[in-house]
């Protein structure tokens, strides 16, 4: 049995990355958007490639415990209405390969004129503690206007806002008649509480509701005057406790990310 082998130079080659791997948003497909969205897109897609290689910025599975995923909606304000958000496309597992996705997705849509450079309007929000969607509150626009900004864990939104109206004279009283409401395409940072249900053991369920049934012990003053004696403590959540020790470690991580990126960015580029 003879054996094959692949050269060393193929090997090398293709674990070669160019500039443009690490800039996507520079091709020229997304010209329709505006210079400095496509730069704070590829800064934040190169940091993450940088620190944790192209691997973390493929799609993920879509049972994934912590994911960034895309979606679009319908804000209405008048008439009031129950806001119409779906999710789209893949899911991953860093915001900045979500983003460029999300570009990706506007380039289909038929709400946005896109090419109408002097109606984008960027949504500065350096401090924001907010992710979205509420985030997308933020934006104040005008009629047409199409903002567009980051929330406090880098996903890109993208809003419009429409409206029409007329005055109906149908009837005894004159009428208005439209509608104002507001397109939005957003990145979310959905954490493992609101992706997948909570699945507990027969034994901790039946455990928990005895623990919510039983009455609170009242305080009782002990004899040497020493503190308050109280009932135990109820038995803590473990699924909880893991996604609170994930969250930290997230952060932690894009902390590092920050770090490694401010010190090798040089470097890394040469």
């Amino acid at each position: 049995m003879s054996l094959r082998f692949t050269p060393v130079d193929k090997l090398k080659t293709a674990a070669v990355k160019t500039a443009a791997d690490f800039k996507p948003a520079s091709n020229s497909k997304y010209d329709p958007f505006p210079d400095r969205l496509r730069k704070q897109v590829d800064d934040l897609f190169s940091r993450a490639a940088t620190a944790g290689g192209f691997d973390q910025l493929r799609p993920a599975p879509n049972d994934m415990h912590q994911h960034f995923c895309l979606k679009k909606g319908t804000i209405y304000y008048y008439p009031e209405r129950e806001r119409e958000i779906t999710k789209i496309g893949s899911v991953y597992h860093k915001a900045a390969a979500a983003n460029v996705a999300l570009l990706d997705e506007l380039l289909k849509q038929d709400q946005f004129v896109l090419e109408n450079k002097e109606a984008w309007v960027e949504l500065q929000t350096p401090f924001t503690h907010l992710e979205n969607p509420g985030a997308l509150e933020l934006h104040k626009l005008r009629r047409e206007e199409i903002g567009w900004g980051f929330d406090a864990e880098k996903g890109l939104s993208v809003v419009t806002v429409r409206e029409w109206g007329a005055i109906s004279d149908l009837g005894d009283v004159p009428t208005v008649i439209g509608e104002c409401c507001m397109h939005v395409y957003f990145v979310q940072f959905m954490r493992g509480s609101e992706t997948i249900p909570v699945v507990r053991d027969v034994e901790e369920e039946a455990l928990l509701r005895e623990q919510k049934e039983k009455p609170k012990p009242k305080l009782k003053l002990s004899i040497n005057l020493r503190g308050l004696v109280s009932g135990p403590s109820e038995k803590k959540n473990p699924l909880e406790e893991m996604e609170k020790e994930a969250e930290r470690r997230r952060r932690e991580e894009e902390e590092r990310e920050e770090m490694d990126w401010d010190r090798d960015a040089d470097d890394s580029w040469e």
